[in-house]
């Protein structure tokens, strides 16, 4: 592994609470994007919640050091979770924002920039101090770019639809901005 590496990996669900079964052929809870059945899991996910939400996670690591895990970074709305982390590519101040992980338990995360750096605080609704990491911005920023365009061309899936009145539309916007 390269010192100071930055990995992300987008993860969707691949099993349904209500039907209490899973999508595909694949009997782990969770798939990569890069999966060829990833496709498969989202149409029924976004049928099953209206085609409004798209539920899963983000799995971020620095150096081999897992910083956005499953359980703490498992959102109902990954196009949500993704607008708000890519707001790192065009804030350029240093001022702090939240990432919502919409419906996690353990809480959401904020994101500051300071000195070149940003510095990542998840937070915990339950007891005990929050866990913070620093991560060198431009490293962060390439990670988030790559990812969040891999992100939305796969949502881009001729047989996915979303909603109006989901933040698809918004995504969109923001990958066209960015793709570069």
């Amino acid at each position: 592994m390269i010192e100071n590496d930055v990995m992300i990996k987008t993860f969707v669900y691949n099993y349904s609470h209500e039907l209490e079964e899973y999508y595909t052929v694949k009997k782990t809870k969770f798939l990569s994007i890069d999966d060829p059945l990833a496709g498969i899991a989202v149409k029924k996910i976004l049928e099953e919640n209206n085609l409004d939400y798209l539920a899963g996670y983000i799995f971020l690591s620095y150096d081999g050091k897992p910083v956005f895990t499953e359980e703490r970074t498992e959102t109902e709305c990954l196009l949500t979770t993704w607008l708000d982390l890519a707001r790192i590519l065009r804030e350029e101040e240093d001022k702090e924002f939240e990432i919502c992980f919409l419906d996690n338990a353990d809480g959401n995360a904020i994101i500051k920039k300071e000195s070149g750096n940003y510095v990542i605080t998840l937070q915990k609704r339950k007891q005990g101090p929050a866990d913070t990491f620093t991560k060198p911005a431009e490293k962060l920023k390439e990670a988030v770019r790559k990812n969040f365009v891999k992100f939305i061309g796969f949502c881009r899936q001729p047989n996915l639809v979303f909603s109006k009145e989901s933040l698809y539309s918004n995504a969109l916007e923001e990958y066209e901005k960015i793709k570069g």
